[in-house]
C-alpha cells in the first residue's frame, strides 16, 4: 500500500506543480482515493473542473520520466521534488494513513515558509563581500499576491522595501510568473511616481522576490480618509480649500505616472488609493502592478519618444483568461467588471483614475454593495451617484470632470490620464474645463476674480471718461448718426422676428399649456373647450404660416418646422390620426432642410431625430412598421453620436434614448428580439448618464425605470422569463420612489400600478397563481384610489377594467371559475359605460369586445358552451363594425380573427364540426390578410401559423386529410422559418414543436410511420431543452408531457416497448404533477386520463393485467367526469368511449355483465356524438368487435343475445372499420397492436382491409 500511496502522492504532486490543479483538487481528490482505492488518484483528478485525458496523459508520461531518473523508486522521486510547508500541511490534515506515512520522505523549502508572520527571515539576494545583500528586519504588509517585508540593504545600508510571493500561491506557476511580471514591469517603468526596483532574485527553492524602495509615508486611501474626517477643516473653507488642493496635486501626479506607463505600453489595471502611496516628503508612488499588463503602443503611444516595455516574463503562463474580472470591483468600469478583456485599454485606467477623484471628493468609493457579486453587477451597469448627491457642496465642474472620466462607454472618457489631469489643473487654475459648460455668470464671476484689479481700474476710468466725454463729442456725432440708421434697420428685423417667434410660441403653449398636459382632454364633458382650442390653434397656424411663406431665413423655418409638430402631436391626441402624420412629416422635410445647412451642427441632427421620432411612432400606429422602422433607424444614426471633440448634448442623450427604444418597440414586434435588447440596453445607457449628471430628474429617473420595462419584455420574447422578472422589479423599485417623492402626482402612481401588472402577467408563466393575484391586487388597489380622485379620468377606469380582468383570468385558471365570471362582469359593466358615455371611442369600443370575449373563454372552461358562443358573438358584432369602419387599424382586425379562432374551437367541443369550420377558416382568412399586408411583424405570422394548425387538427378530424396536411405544412414552414431567423427566442420553437406533434400524429394515422416518429423525436428534444432553460414554466412542462406521451405511445405500437415505458412513464408523473397545481382545469384533467391508456397498454403487453386495469380506471374516473361535464364535446366523450371498451374488454375475461355494460356505454357515447368522425367510426369498429366476441363465447345459462347476434356485431365492425380507412384512419401499427380487434382479425374482409393499410396515400395530394 505504502508504494502504491507514494505513487498516487507524486502524480499528485507533479500535477499541482505543474498549475493542472490547485490545493482544494488535490485534497479533494485525496478524500475520493482514500474511500476508493481501487482507482488511482488519476481517475479521481480527471473529469468537469479537473484534468482532461490529455493532460492525464502528459502527467503520466512525467511520471514515467521522473521514476526513469530515480531507479523507478517513487520514494527517490518525492523526495527530490520540492514542496511547500503548507502544502504538506494541507495533506496531513485529511488524516489518511498511507499518505502520512508517506509525506515524511517529501522533499521540502529550504527558504522560510511564511515570512509574513516572522520578524527576521534571513538573508537573501545576490551575494557581496558581507553575505547576502538583503536582509529581513521585520513584516510590513501583505497583499493578494505577496508579502512586502521591510530588509537592510547591506551593500548601501538602507532599508529597503522586499516582496515575496506568498505561500499559498508558491506552488502556482501562474502565481509565479504573474509575480515575475509584475517585479519587471515596476523594474522598467523608471518616472519619479513609480516606486523604482533595486534588484530581482529567487530563492533557493526558485520563488521569486524583489527589493524597492522603501517609502515612508500612508496610502491614498488614508490621506482620504483623514482629509474627509476632519470636521473642523470642513468648517473652515480656506483650510478646506488648502487640504483640497493638496490632495488634487497627488491625483494630478498619478495621472502623469499612469500616463508614463500607457507611453510605455502597460495598463495598470487596479488603479484605486490603496494603491498610491503618499509619502512625508512630498513623494507620490503608484504602487501594486501586479495585474498590470503589457499591451503594446497602440496609436496614441507614437511619437512619444519611448520604448515599448516587454517584459521577459510575460508568457501565456500569466496570462488571464478572457471572462475573468481583474482588478477591484469598486474602482472599476464596466468593461473591466464584464471580464471583456480585449476591450481593457487606457480608457479602462482612466476609469480607475475617475473613480479614485470620486473617492476624493466623496470620502467613498463610487461602487459599494454587500458581496462581490452585487458590485460587479453594478461595476457592469456602472451605476454609481452623482458626487454632489453625496455631497452637494462639490464644485459641479469638478463633479464633470469626475463623471466624464467615469463614461459608461470608453470613447466618452478622457482620451488620456494626462487629458484628465489638465482639467483638474484647469480647475486648480479657476479656469474652465472642457467636460463642463458653465453658465454665463459663472464664467463673468470668475473673469472678475482673475482680473481684480482691471475691474478697480475700470471704474476708475469711467469717471474720467466723463471729462473727456466733450471733446470728441462733434467727431463723433456723424458716426452715430449712421449708426442709428443701421441699428434701426435691425430693429425692425429682430420685431419682425420676434413677433413671428411670439406667434408660433402662442400657439405652443396653448396647445401644450391648455390642451396636451390636461389629463381630462378626452374627456366628453370638455368637448366645446377642445374646440375651441382647436379653433384658436387653426387662427394661429394659419397667420403663422402666412407669415413665414416669404421668409427663408433659419430661424423662422425652425419655428414654422415646431409649429408643424405641436399641431401634429395634438391632432393625434384628438384621434386624426392621418392627418397628424401628414403635418409631421411637413416638419421633418423643414428639419431635415434644416439639418443640411452648413450652421446645422449637432443641435441641427437632434431636431430631425426628434421630428422622425413622433412620424415613426405614428406611422406605426397607422399600420406602417416598415415605415416606422426607416424612421426610427434615422433618428438613431442623427442622434446617436455627439461628434468627434464635442461636448455632448443633454438634449442629444434624452432625444437617443427614445429613438433607441421606438426603434427596439419596433423590432421586438417584428421578431428581433436580440436586437430590440440590444437598443433597449442603450437607450438605458443613456438615461442612466442623465440621471447622473442631473441628479433628482424625475424624467431621467422616470426613463429608466421605461426602459428596464422594455429590456424585460424583450427578453421575455427571448424566453428568458427569470431575467425578465429582475428586470421588472429593477422599474418597479425606482417607479415606488418616484411615487413616494410624489404623493400627489397621478402619473406616477398609475405607472407603479402597470409595473405591477407587467410582474403579474411574467408570474403567470412560471404558475405561481398566488403571488401573480396579489400583484394584480396591488395594481388594482392603486387604480381604484386614482379613478375615485380623478373621477372624471376615464383612463383610471379603464385601468381598474383591465386589472379585474387580470384577477379574472387568474381565478379561472385556479377553478375559481364563478368568481372569475363575476369578476369579468364588473370589468364589463366599466367598459359598457366608458361605451355609452364615449361611443365614439374606439379603443373602449375594443375593450368592451375584448371583456366579452373573456368572459366567453370561462363559460367554455365551465362547459357552458352555447353561452360561451354567444359571448363570443357578441366580442364579434362589435369588432366587425371597428373592422369595417377603420381598416387601416390593424389591431381591431387581429382582435376579430382572436375571436373567430376561439368560436372556432368552441363549435368543435360542441361536435359542430361545419359551424367550427367556417370559424376558423374566417380566422385564417383575417390573419393571412395581416401576415400579409404586414410581413414584418411577426405576431401576425404566429398567430396564422396557430390558426393553420387549428384548423388543420379539425380538418383531419373531419376526414379532410390531404387539408389538413396542407395546412400543418404552411404552419410549419412558418414556425420554422422564426425559429432559424432567431433559435434563441423560445415561442418560436414551441409553435414549431406543437405543429410537430400534431402532424406526426396525422401521418402516423395515415401510414407515414418513419416521418411521424421523426418529427416527434424532433418535438420532444425541443421541448426537453425548452423546458431545462426554463425549468418553472408551467405551460412548456405541460407541453413535455404530451410530447412524450406521443413519442412513447408511437415507439409503443411500433413493438419499442423497453424505449416507450420510460417516456410513458414520465409523461404520466408529468401530467400528475401539474394536476396537483391546477387540478380543475379541463385541459390538463383530460391530459391525465389521456396518458394513462397508452402506459396502461403497455402493462398489458407485459403481463400486468391488475396494473393495467388500475390505470384505465383512473382514467376513466378522470376522463368519465369530464364527458360528464361536456356531453357534446367529442374529444372527452372518445376518450372516454375507449377507456371503457378496454376496461370492457378485460372484463370480458371474468366478469361479462360488467364487460357488456362498459361496451354499451361506449357505444352510447358514440352514437350520441352529432357529427361524428373517422376516430369516433374506428372507435365504433372497436366495441362492435368485442360485444361480437361476448356473443360467439356464450357460456351456460348465457343468453344476453340472441344467436345471430355475434355475426351482426363482427359485421358492423368491419363495416365502420371500412369506413374510418376510407375517410384516410389508416394508422397501420394501431391496427395491428389493438386487441379490441383480434375478434374480427382472421375474417377475410378485414385482412383485405388491412392490405390496404400497407398502401398510405400522397399526403400533399389535391382532394380529388
Amino acid at each position: 500500500m505504502a508504494d502504491d500511496a507514494e505513487l498516487q502522492l507524486l502524480f499528485g504532486l507533479l500535477a499541482l506543480q505543474n498549475g493542472l490543479i490547485d490545493r482544494k483538487q488535490l485534497r479533494a481528490a485525496f478524500r475520493d482515493w482514500a474511500k476508493d482505492g481501487a482507482r488511482p488518484l488519476a481517475d479521481h483528478l480527471t473529469g468537469p473542473g479537473g484534468i482532461d485525458a490529455d493532460h492525464r496523459s502528459l502527467l503520466e508520461a512525467l511520471l514515467e520520466f521522473q521514476l526513469r531518473r530515480h531507479d523507478q523508486d517513487p520514494g527517490r522521486c518525492l523526495a527530490a521534488l520540492d514542496v511547500s510547508r503548507s502544502t504538506r500541511e494541507d495533506l496531513s490534515r485529511l488524516r489518511i494513513p498511507a499518505i502520512d506515512a508517506t509525506l515524511s520522505i517529501v522533499g521540502s523549502r529550504t527558504a522560510p515558509d511564511d515570512l509574513a508572520t516572522q520578524s527576521v527571515a534571513g538573508s537573501v539576494g545576490v551575494a557581496t563581500s558581507r553575505g547576502q545583500r538583503f536582509r529581513v528586519i521585520r513584516p510590513h504588509a501583505r497583499g493578494g499576491l505577496g508579502a512586502v517585508f521591510v530588509a537592510l540593504d547591506s551593500e548601501l545600508n538602507r532599508e529597503v522595501a522586499l516582496k515575496q510571493i506568498l505561500d499559498d500561491y508558491a506552488d502556482d506557476p501562474t502565481s509565479r510568473a504573474r509575480f515575475l511580471v509584475e517585479a519587471e514591469i515596476t523594474g522598467g517603468l523608471e518616472h519619479p511616481g513609480i516606486v523604482p526596483v533595486y534588484g530581482l532574485g529567487t530563492y533557493a527553492d526558485g520563488r521569486p522576490f524583489y527589493a524597492m524602495r522603501f517609502v515612508q509615508g500612508d496610502s491614498l486611501k488614508e490621506a482620504i480618509a483623514a482629509f474627509h474626517a476632519d470636521e473642523p477643516r470642513r468648517r473652515d473653507p480656506g483650510r478646506h480649500s488648502l487640504e483640497l488642493r493638496k490632495l488634487l496635486r497627488r491625483f494630478i501626479d498619478v495621472c502623469n505616472a499612469i500616463d508614463y506607463a500607457h507611453s510605455r505600453g502597460v495598463l495598470h489595471r487596479d488603479i484605486k488609493p490603496g494603491n498610491v502611496i503618499v509619502g512625508r516628503h512630498g513623494e507620490t508612488l503608484v504602487v501594486d502592478w501586479g495585474l498590470a499588463k503589457p499591451i503594446g503602443r497602440g496609436p496614441d503611444g507614437e511619437g512619444t519618444g519611448e520604448e515599448c516595455l516587454v517584459p521577459s516574463s510575460a508568457s501565456g503562463s500569466a496570462e488571464t483568461l478572457p471572462g475573468s474580472v481583474v482588478g477591484t470591483p469598486a474602482f472599476m468600469g464596466p468593461e473591466q467588471a464584464s471580464g471583456d478583456l480585449d476591450r481593457l485599454g487606457p480608457a479602462s485606467d482612466v476609469f480607475g483614475l475617475g473613480a479614485t477623484l470620486f473617492c476624493l471628493l466623496t470620502g467613498r468609493p463610487p461602487i459599494e454593495g454587500d458581496s462581490v457579486a452585487a458590485m460587479l453587477r453594478a461595476a457592469r451597469a456602472a451605476e454609481f451617484p452623482a458626487p454632489r448627491r453625496i455631497d452637494p457642496a462639490i464644485d459641479r465642474a469638478l463633479e464633470a470632470v469626475c463623471l466624464k472620466a467615469m463614461a459608461a462607454r470608453p470613447e466618452d472618457r478622457y482620451p488620456t490620464p494626462r487629458a484628465l489631469a489638465e482639467d483638474v489643473e484647469r480647475w486648480m487654475a479657476d479656469s474652465p474645463v472642457t467636460a463642463y459648460r458653465e453658465p454665463a455668470w459663472q464664467a463673468a464671476r470668475r473673469w472678475a476674480r482673475r482680473h481684480r484689479t482691471a475691474v478697480a481700474a475700470g471704474v476708475a476710468a469711467l469717471l474720467v471718461s466723463f471729462a473727456a466725454t466733450a471733446a470728441v463729442l462733434a467727431v463723433q456725432t456723424k458716426a452715430n448718426n449712421d449708426l442709428r440708421v443701421a441699428n434701426s434697420n435691425l430693429d425692425a428685423a429682430n420685431r419682425r422676428e420676434r413677433e413671428r417667434f411670439a406667434l408660433a410660441m402662442g400657439a405652443i403653449r396653448l396647445f401644450h399649456g391648455e390642451v396636451s398636459a390636461d389629463l381630462l382632454l378626452k374627456e366628453k364633458q370638455f368637448d366645446a373647450l377642445r374646440n375651441k382650442l382647436l379653433r384658436g390653434a387653426a387662427e394661429f397656424y394659419g397667420k403663422i404660416g402666412r407669415l413665414l411663406e416669404s421668409q427663408p431665413d433659419r430661424s423662422s423655418r425652425a419655428s414654422l418646422a415646431g409649429a408643424y409638430e405641436e399641431l401634429g402631436d395634438l391632432t393625434e391626441r384628438i384621434g386624426d390620426k392621418p392627418e397628424a402624420l401628414a403635418l409631421l412629416e411637413r416638419a421633418v422635410e423643414i428639419r431635415r432642410e434644416l439639418a443640411a445647412g452648413p450652421v446645422a451642427g449637432l443641435e441641427g441632427r437632434v431636431d430631425l431625430a426628434n421630428s422622425l421620432v413622433a412620424v415613426g411612432k405614428l406611422r406605426e400606429v397607422t399600420g406602417d412598421p416598415t415605415g416606422a422602422k426607416s424612421a426610427f433607424e434615422e433618428a438613431c444614426s442623427l442622434a446617436g453620436y455627439a461628434g468627434p471633440s464635442r461636448p455632448d448634448s443633454e438634449r442629444r442623450l434624452a432625444v437617443d434614448a427614445v429613438s433607441q427604444s421606438a426603434l427596439g418597440w419596433v423590432l421586438l414586434r417584428t421578431g428581433d428580439p436580440t436586437a430590440a435588447l440590444a437598443r433597449y440596453r442603450r437607450a438605458l445607457e443613456d438615461w442612466r448618464d442623465l440621471d447622473r449628471a442631473h441628479p433628482g430628474n424625475d424624467e431621467y429617473q422616470s426613463g429608466r425605470a421605461t426602459s428596464h420595462d422594455n429590456i424585460a419584455n424583450a427578453l421575455v420574447e427571448a424566453g428568458k422569463h427569470v431575467e425578465a422578472l429582475a428586470e421588472y422589479r429593477e422599474s418597479l423599485a425606482i417607479r415606488r420612489e418616484l411615487a413616494r417623492t410624489h404623493p400627489d402626482a397621478a402619473r406616477f402612481q398609475s405607472e407603479v400600478a402597470h409595473n405591477f401588472t407587467g410582474i403579474g402577467l411574467l408570474l403567470s408563466r412560471f404558475g405561481k397563481s398566488d403571488e401573480e393575484l396579489a400583484s394584480y391586487e396591488q395594481a388594482l388597489a392603486i387604480e381604484r384610489k386614482l379613478s375615485d380622485a380623478y373621477p372624471a379620468v376615464t383612463r383610471f377606469r379603464s385601468d381598474v377594467a383591465w386589472s379585474l380582468n387580470n384577477i379574472a383570468a387568474v381565478y379561472n385558471e385556479t377553478g375559481r371559475q364563478a368568481e372569475a365570471l363575476e369578476t369579468h362582469r364588473k370589468a364589463l359593466e366599466i367598459r359598457r359605460g366608458l361605451v355609452s358615455s364615449h361611443p365614439r371611442d374606439t379603443n373602449f369600443q375594443r375593450e368592451l369586445a375584448s371583456s366579452h370575449h373573456n368572459i366567453g373563454n370561462v363559460l367554455s372552461d365551465t362547459g357552458r358552451l352555447d353561452e360561451a358562443i354567444v359571448s363570443y358573438g357578441e366580442a364579434a358584432n362589435i369588432l366587425e363594425r371597428l373592422v369595417a369602419d377603420n381598416p387601416a387599424i390593424t389591431q381591431f382586425r387581429q382582435a376579430l380573427a382572436s375571436t373567430f379562432h376561439s368560436l372556432g374551437g368552441r363549435h368543435s367541443e360542441l361536435g359542430g364540426n361545419a359551424a367550427s369550420l367556417a370559424a376558423l377558416d374566417r380566422a385564417v382568412s383575417l390573419r393571412r390578410e395581416l401576415a400579409g399586408a404586414h410581413p414584418d411583424v411577426i405576431e401576425f405570422r404566429a398567430d396564422l401559423a396557430n390558426s393553420l394548425n387549428d384548423l388543420a387538427g379539425l380538418l383531419q378530424r373531419t376526414g379532410h386529410t390531404s387539408r389538413a396536411l396542407k395546412n400543418y405544412r404552411e404552419a410549419r414552414v412558418i414556425w420554422d422559418g422564426l425559429a432559424r431567423s432567431d433559435p434563441s427566442v423560445a415561442w418560436y420553437r414551441d409553435g414549431l414543436s406543437l405543429v410537430l406533434i400534431n402532424s406526426g400524429a396525422l401521418l402516423a394515422a395515415i401510414g407515414r410511420e418513419p416521418q411521424a416518429l421523426a418529427d416527434l423525436q424532433e418535438a420532444d428534444r425541443t421541448y426537453d431543452a425548452l423546458l431545462k432553460a426554463d425549468p418553472d414554466n408551467l405551460e412548456l412542462r405541460s407541453r413535455f408531457a404530451w410530447s412524450r406521451g406521443e413519442l412513447g405511445t408511437r415507439l409503443m405500437l411500433a413493438g419499442r416497448d423497453r424505449e416507450a415505458a420510460p417516456l410513458l412513464a414520465m409523461a404520466m408523473e408529468l401530467k400528475e404533477a401539474i394536476l396537483k397545481q391546477q387540478p380543475d382545469k379541463p385541459l390538463d384533467r383530460y391530459g391525465l386520463a389521456a396518458a394513462c391508456r397508452p402506459l396502461a397498454l403497455l402493462h398489458e403487453r407485459a403481463g400486468e393485467i391488475d396494473a393495467c386495469r388500475r390505470l384505465l380506471e383512473r382514467g376513466l374516473a378522470v376522463g368519465g367526469r369530464l364527458a360528464s361535464e361536456a356531453p357534446r364535446n367529442p374529444d372527452y366523450q372518445e376518450l372516454a368511449a375507449s377507456l371503457e371498451t378496454d376496461l370492457g374488454r378485460l372484463a370480458l375475461a371474468g366478469d361479462r355483465p360488467e364487460g357488456l355494460r362498459l361496451l354499451r356505454s361506449a357505444l352510447d357515447r358514440l352514437d350520441g356524438l352529432a357529427e361524428p368522425s373517422p376516430e369516433c367510426w374506428y372507435l365504433k369498429a372497436r366495441v362492435h368487435s368485442q360485444m361480437g366476441k361476448a356473443a360467439e363465447e356464450k357460456p351456460i345459462g348465457f343468453t344476453a343475445m340472441p344467436d345471430d347476434e355475434c355475426f351482426a356485431q363482427l359485421e358492423a365492425a368491419i363495416a365502420w372499420l371500412r369506413r374510418a380507412f376510407m375517410a384516410g384512419h389508416r394508422d397501420r401499427r394501431r391496427v395491428a397492436s389493438d386487441r379490441a380487434l383480434d375478434p374480427v382479425r382472421n375474417r377475410p374482409d378485414f385482412r383485405l382491409l388491412a392490405l390496404g393499410l400497407a398502401f398510405p396515400e400522397e399526403p400533399f395530394a389535391p382532394d380529388g
